[in-house]
């Protein structure tokens, strides 16, 4: 049974190394362009270990300058409300992730290649101002009544029914700061992932988790083989006491300071180790 448990906490950390090391998964989904000319820019993320920090990236044409905007998440679907000036033609972005695992940046599209979306190809960004026969609210100019032959008609015009006001036009939606400015000249993915750094949640579990099971399992070993070493010592002395009479003190109790060391070792192995599984178990 000890035997059993021993070459489980020795497997423990290389499956655990095992885990998930990929960044990831990530897929477009259809744009919306909203009335008022906002954009929803959407994309399916999925990774086993979770999705972290999901962020698009975007700019207007002709800007060299990246602006974030976080992504919410509707289970595995995480969009984000782009706000191009009035009159954009088209924007450029890209979509970034990491896992809770820290695997990453995925990403699709480049900082140096960004997907470009042409927004002349949607339909218009403006609610058209209906025209003035059917406005609610507005006065319908009754039909001319028919005048009698007899009963001189005066040469009033029928008055001109009250002209619609045009709508107002509402107020350009406040623009969103910039949350990072990122700059748009980064030569290569691996300087882009040194310049945005996420944190990453809950990562000192792993080592942590790992070196406490490793030490805890050496302790272990060692205490066994100091338990058996004072065993097979104890039982050579045993054997010449019987033939000769001769008892050491000193002997007897270097064995027993070294069965008391080795229970010592082996218990305090069994718990680091079992604390080391323990935190694996949390974080995976």
């Amino acid at each position: 049974m000890a035997r059993a448990a021993l070459l489980v906490l020795l497997f423990l950390p290389a499956a655990a190394l095992a885990k998930d090391t990929t960044p990831p998964d990530i897929s477009l989904e259809p744009v919306q362009v909203k009335p008022g000319g906002a954009v929803v820019v959407s994309a399916r993320i999925v990774d086993p270990s979770g999705v972290f920090s999901p962020t698009v990236y975007w700019r207007g044409v002709g800007h060299t300058e990246f602006q974030s905007v976080p992504m919410t998440a509707q289970g595995s679907i995480f969009s984000a409300l782009l706000r191009p000036a009035p009159g954009a033609s088209a924007v450029q972005y890209f979509i970034e992730a990491y896992d809770d695992q820290g695997n990453g940046p995925a990403r699709i599209g480049q900082p140096t290649q960004p997907i470009v979306l042409d927004l002349t190809a949607f339909a218009s960004r403006a609610s058209p101002v209906p025209p003035p026969s059917s406005v609610p609210g507005a006065t319908p100019v009754p039909p001319a009544t028919s005048v009698p032959p007899a009963t001189t008609v005066p040469p009033t015009s029928v008055p001109a029914s009250t002209p619609v006001p045009p709508s107002t036009k509402a107020p350009n939606p406040t623009a969103v700061p910039p949350a990072t400015s990122v700059p748009g000249s980064t030569p290569g993915p691996a300087d882009w992932t040194h310049t945005l750094n996420p944190p990453e949640p809950q990562a000192w579990k792993l080592p942590t988790g790992i070196g406490a099971a490793v030490v805890g399992v050496g302790l272990v070993v060692g205490g066994l083989v100091l338990l058996m070493q004072a065993r097979q010592d104890a039982s050579t002395f045993n054997t010449q006491f019987a033939k000769t009479g001769s008892y050491s003190d000193s002997r007897s109790q270097s064995i027993s300071t070294r069965q008391a060391a080795g229970v010592g070792l082996t218990a305090g192995g069994v718990v680091l180790a079992g604390a080391g599984a323990g935190l694996l178990a949390v974080r995976f």
